[in-house]
């Protein structure tokens, strides 16, 4: 019979292995604890970094010149409220410095008071701009005349303009069936005024009365786009084969756009020949536009949609230029 079997084999190597498992684990041994690091007591006492661990906030001065980035001045943290409201929160949320929200109104829409949910969002933007079909002042806020630049002829052509000269009287009531009739009248001058009155800004929001929008999620959607595109984005209302964008749900324009659209609007008609036009058409995606030279001049070229949209009251690009 040989000496090492199979057998033989197995059993030596299960009891070394069952007196590992004795010396590791049934018998006690001494504990020996982690040197703990050493610790210079004589070191100087310095004042901890006080800087914040994020950098600071790039901020565009666009009135100096558009599109260079830099940095805003951060205040003294001894100068700040140590309790900070909800209100003060959300004006100083990163990037709500760099949008401008407009509101197209009328008097037929607002009272003496703005709508609530209107105010919350107001409460909460640092840029706000009120366009209606007269001057006033409301919730603190001053609302500017759209069409106070638009020539006596052109109203004394147009029936919608009877009720314009009664709307400065603050006891003066309009039917909403009538004041709605300036609306289209309103929307290309407050664009321009809009382009005129707050030019260094990286977005423009342009909303009614009835929008209803998360302020926080605004912010975090437009950091993501580059202000120096065209963009220009709203949700499509669809008549026939064409889409227009609509004015209720807001629409969105990046300082590339009003600024190319203001260029084009000084280029093609003087303020004393406003006409009654829309706005090109809109996807609900981010659309570009870029001028193209006519013979008569650079005019808005937008990518898969037409140049001028149709509706009650529009005039023909032709009339609108020999007017």
């Amino acid at each position: 019979m040989p000496p090492i079997t199979p057998t033989r084999a197995l059993i030596v190597l299960t009891t070394f292995l069952f007196i590992c498992l004795l010396w590791t684990g049934a018998f006690p041994h001494e504990y020996t604890p982690p040197t703990p690091p050493s610790v210079n007591s004589d070191a100087p006492n310095k004042e901890p970094v006080a800087a914040p661990v994020l950098p600071e906030p790039l901020v565009d001065n666009a009135g100096v010149k558009p599109g260079t980035p830099v940095l805003e001045k951060q205040n003294a943290q001894s100068s700040a409220p140590k309790d900070v409201g909800p209100e003060l929160d959300c004006k100083h949320v990163r990037g709500a410095d760099q949008i401008m929200i407009i509101v197209q109104t009328s008097k037929s829409e607002t009272s003496d008071t703005l709508p609530s949910h209107l105010k919350s969002l107001l409460s909460c933007t640092p840029h706000v701009l009120i366009f209606s079909d007269h001057t006033s002042a409301m919730d603190g806020f001053p609302i500017h005349d759209a069409l106070s630049d638009i020539p006596s002829t052109t109203q004394a052509s147009h029936d919608e303009f009877h009720i314009y000269a009664n709307l400065s009287d603050a006891s003066y009531k309009p039917p909403p069936e009538k004041a709605a009739l300036l609306d289209k009248w309103k929307i290309l001058p407050t664009l321009y005024k809009t382009a005129t009155m707050a030019p260094s800004h990286r977005f423009y929001l342009f909303i009614t009365p009835h929008t209803s929008l998360t302020w926080t999620n605004l912010l975090q959607w437009t950091a993501r786009l580059d202000y120096r595109i065209p963009y220009y984005i709203g949700a499509p209302h669809p008549v026939a084969t064409r889409k227009y964008a609509r004015t209720a749900p807001a629409i969105l324009l990046s300082y590339g756009t009003l600024q190319l659209y203001r260029s084009t609007y000084e280029d093609r008609h003087p303020i004393r020949s406003i006409q009654p036009l829309r706005l090109p058409s809109c996807l609900p995606r981010q659309r570009r536009m870029h001028p193209v030279e006519t013979p008569r001049g650079r005019v808005p070229h937008w990518e898969d949609a037409a140049p001028w949209g149709e509706g009650d009251g529009r005039q023909e690009v032709d009339e609108w230029m020999d007017a």
